[in-house]
């Protein structure tokens, strides 16, 4: 990443897959970025309700309703 641009500094991942959650945490730490993962779409919505955060990384292969859900809900917790 190009230091001389602005980085995140709170990224959430939600990943079913462990080896992701994982890469994540250590590619976003490389960086000096905090990184929250977890591997639930409900665990995400909590901390997406309850915290801030610069960007969320979502694992489109939950089920359709799930993660249309999870979208649309965090998207109005913006308004």
């Amino acid at each position: 990443m190009d230091k001389t641009h602005q980085t995140p500094q709170h990224v959430l991942v939600c990943d079913d897959e462990q080896d992701i959650l994982a890469a994540a945490r250590m590619l976003f730490k490389g960086e000096g970025i905090t990184c929250q993962t977890v591997s639930n779409p409900v665990t995400a919505l909590e901390l997406i309700e309850s915290e801030e955060f610069d960007w969320v990384l979502l694992d489109l292969n939950y089920s359709r309703d799930t993660t249309s859900c999870l979208l649309y809900t965090s998207d109005a917790a913006d308004e």
